[in-house]
């Protein structure tokens, strides 16, 4: 019987920094209708890249932010991507032993 605690840390470890995404992009959205300082795009495109992008895409959907930023799109596109392979590569490890 396989051991499911990888699956259940890296389903964790994605909903945790989608979490935390969403929360940033909310706060930067906030931030720039009110022109104030804004998140550095860095700062989210880490938090992404790290697991949280399904969050990151769900925002930029939810508040309409960054949109056309096409750099910033592509990569949160890339994010997504990568994000979904390492979960598919946590899945199958699990399952194959």
């Amino acid at each position: 019987m396989p051991s499911y605690t990888y699956l259940i840390a890296a389903l964790l470890w994605g909903a945790l920094f989608s979490f935390y995404a969403v929360f940033l992009m909310f706060v930067d959205k906030r931030r720039a209708v009110k022109q104030q300082w804004r998140i550095p795009e860095a700062t989210m495109l880490f938090v992404f890249f790290i697991g949280g992008a399904i969050g990151g895409r769900y925002a930029q959907r939810k508040f309409r932010h960054k949109t056309r930023k096409q750099p910033f799109a592509i990569l949160l596109k890339i994010a997504v991507f990568l994000n979904l392979v390492c979960v598919l590569g946590v899945v199958y490890l699990v399952l194959s032993v």
